[in-house]
């Protein structure tokens, strides 16, 4: 089997090292428009091949992985459909999916397509930080398109599960709301509270201490990558904004009528459902370093 795989960061050489590490029966032929990047694949033994284009890397393939940031996922869909052979199938990674799924409808037909989101990432996207062990027991979201037959299901079900993941099939849609308020969120709202403490005198400064800092942590790293995700997902990210605010709104209301065991209620059900999500996971404390999107 003929792999190509377009972005050699992070996500792209992660799987790719996946692949190597179980003695998958694929050629791995890779790109990136850092050439050092693709370089460094090489070098590091994740890929077999590497190629000068993306028409180079894609000639033949019998699975196109697009590991870029969104809109450039759409850039190359629209780049790649004439290029690519009769049942080729085109899987992407990137963090939203229903402009991605809108752009794989639009493939020629005689190929086959799938949207995907692995839920596991890190602060760092280098090459360098790829890791065969990254997917292991994650969640894979798969989005089918109109050009998602059942063999292509089957065919993309197995693949991410040999990477060690676990594929979650849903609708983009859906995808984009959920993710939104369990992922996309977590950019945003440091920043929020960040700017809201900007409004206040200076002397607010000398009192932030180790809470805050952790709180607003994510304020401190560049935007990066997460612009393609706001500019992509505006309804599911400003559905949960507002959510989120009128849940601030109504804790506002009970703080002001002194209801505090109405409080507490709620904190207890917080703690109830976090505990059942990570109470007794090795995902209770993301690692050093770890980021989703």
């Amino acid at each position: 089997m003929k792999i190509s795989i377009l972005g050699l960061g992070l996500i792209g050489a992660s799987i790719a090292a996946s692949l190597k590490a179980i003695n998958a029966d694929v050629t791995i032929t890779g790109y990136d428009r850092n050439e050092q990047a693709t370089i460094s694949a090489l070098t590091q033994g994740h890929i077999d091949q590497a190629a000068t284009s993306i028409a180079e890397a894609i000639a033949d393939a019998d699975m196109v992985i697009l590991a870029v940031f969104v809109e450039a996922i759409m850039d190359i869909l629209t780049e790649i459909g004439p290029l690519l052979k009769p049942g080729a199938v085109v899987l992407d990674v990137g963090s939203t999916k229903a402009q991605i799924i809108e752009a794989m409808n639009l493939l020629p037909e005689g190929v086959q397509a799938v949207g995907g989101h692995p839920m596991t990432g890190r602060l760092t996207q280098g090459v360098d930080t790829a890791s065969e062990k990254l997917f292991q027991g994650r969640i894979f979201a798969l989005c089918p398109t109109h050009h998602t037959s059942v063999d292509t299901k089957n065919q993309v079900t197995d693949f991410v599960e040999s990477l060690g993941a676990k594929p979650l099939w849903l609708d983009a849609y859906q995808h984009d709301e959920y993710v939104a308020m369990v992922s996309h969120l977590s950019r945003l709202l440091p920043i929020a509270v960040m700017s809201a403490a900007s409004q206040k005198d200076d002397l607010i400064w000398q009192l932030a201490a180790g809470s805050f800092r952790e709180m607003t942590r994510m304020a401190s790293e560049p935007l990066g990558f997460w612009r393609d995700v706001f500019a992509t997902n505006p309804a599911g990210i400003s559905t949960n904004l507002r959510d989120v605010a009128n849940q601030l709104e109504q804790f506002a209301q009970l703080i002001e009528a002194g209801d505090i065991d109405a409080i507490a209620a709620h904190s207890q059900q917080a703690e109830d459902i976090w505990q059942r999500l990570y109470g007794n996971s090795s995902q209770a404390a993301s690692q050093p370093g770890e980021q989703d999107a």
